[in-house]
C-alpha cells in the first residue's frame, strides 16, 4: 500500500531526539467528510508510527491534524490493540486517532463521531465485540480477578481493544478479557454491542 496523505504531505525534519528523524504535515480536516476510510491524527503534537510487527518507528511520525486513507486494520500485537495501515510496512495506533470508520466491518459511519465509536451497540453477525477505554485511570485485573495495575499507560482514553471473553460477576459487575490475563471491568469499558456469550462467575 503507498502511503496516501489526502492533502498532499511534505516532508519536514522533526529533530525527534534522532538527526534523521522525520514527520508528515499537513491541513486540519475532519475524516468524516470522506468516503473512504481515513483516520484524523488527534494525539498532540504527533504519533510515531509503527511497524508490520507493531514495533514503533522512531523516525517516523504523523502530525495532528493530518488526515491518512487506511488499509488494512489489524491487532499486529495480538493483545487487542487495533492499528490502521497508513503505508506499505507503516501503522498508526487506533488510539491516536479518529476515524469515519466502524473498525470491525469497515463501514463508514456519518456524523460527528469520537476516536474508534460505533454506531450502536446492536449485535451484528459476525462482528468482533469491541471494547472503548471510557475512562482517564483503568483498573486492570488478572484471571483471579486481582488488581494488578491502577492507570496502565497501555490502556489511554478512547483507545479501543478487542474483547475476546465476557464474565459478569454476582454484583453485576462485566470483566472484559483484553488480553493474556488482562481483563478491564465496564467499570472503565463500553462495548461497540451487547455481548452475545457473558459466562455468570460468584
Amino acid at each position: 500500500m503507498k502511503r496516501t496523505h489526502i492533502l498532499g504531505s511534505i516532508l519536514v525534519a522533526a529533530g525527534l531526539a534522532m538527526s534523521t528523524s522525520s514527520y508528515f504535515q499537513g491541513q486540519l480536516a475532519q475524516a468524516k467528510t470522506y468516503n473512504y476510510k481515513v483516520a484524523t491524527i488527534k494525539q498532540e503534537p504527533y504519533v510515531l508510527l509503527n511497524d508490520d510487527e507493531g514495533k514503533t518507528i522512531v523516525d517516523r511520525a504523523l502530525l495532528a491534524g493530518t488526515d491518512w486513507q487506511v488499509g488494512k486494520i489489524a491487532d499486529l500485537n495480538h493483545n487487542g490493540t487495533l492499528y490502521y495501515q497508513v503505508s506499505t510496512h507503516e501503522w498508526v495506533n487506533s488510539a491516536a486517532v479518529q476515524a469515519n470508520f466502524d473498525p470491525q466491518t469497515g463501514t463508514l459511519l456519518t456524523g460527528e463521531m469520537q476516536p474508534n465509536q460505533t454506531h450502536s451497540n446492536t449485535t451484528q453477525p459476525n462482528q468482533a465485540l469491541i471494547g472503548k477505554i471510557n475512562s482517564t485511570v483503568v483498573e486492570v485485573y488478572t484471571n483471579n480477578g486481582q488488581t494488578v495495575n491502577t492507570g496502565d499507560p497501555r490502556f489511554t482514553m478512547n483507545s479501543a481493544w478487542k474483547v475476546n471473553r465476557v464474565v459478569k460477576n454476582s454484583q453485576g459487575k462485566s470483566f472484559y478479557l483484553v488480553g493474556n490475563d488482562t481483563w478491564i471491568s465496564s467499570d472503565d469499558m463500553e462495548l461497540n454491542q451487547a455481548p452475545q456469550n457473558v459466562e455468570n462467575i460468584p
